[in-house]
């Protein structure tokens, strides 16, 4: 077990486990997002660290998630979704600015 941080994990390690939880394998999640297998072991790592949980367990026949895992990917889904929808929300939306005078003296 690791020990529990109070932080955001990292967006990377985020999308790491989103792709592994919905391809199955760390080498088709590695393949969708270019990197190597060796870094999404790694990125899962992270991801565990930062939660102070395992999401994911390791054997002698692959990795697997954990019911945990399981169940904290399906937060993950959500919160990229909503950050999805808000991207393409405020790419619509109007740019404004504000300029402050200023005097040089």
């Amino acid at each position: 077990m690791h020990g529990k941080k109070s932080q955001v994990p990292p967006m990377h390690t985020l999308t790491a486990l989103e792709s592994f939880a919905r391809v199955g394998t760390v080498w088709q999640a590695a393949e969708e997002l270019g990197v190597t297998r060796s870094a999404i072991s790694h990125r899962l790592g992270i991801l565990e660290e930062v939660l102070g949980f395992d999401v994911v367990k390791r054997s002698g026949k692959g990795i697997a998630l954990t019911a945990r895992g399981k169940r904290y990917v399906q937060d993950v889904r959500k919160s990229l979704e909503l950050l999805a929808g808000a991207q393409d929300e405020g790419s619509n939306a109007p740019v404004t600015s504000a300029i402050m005078p200023s005097v040089s003296v």
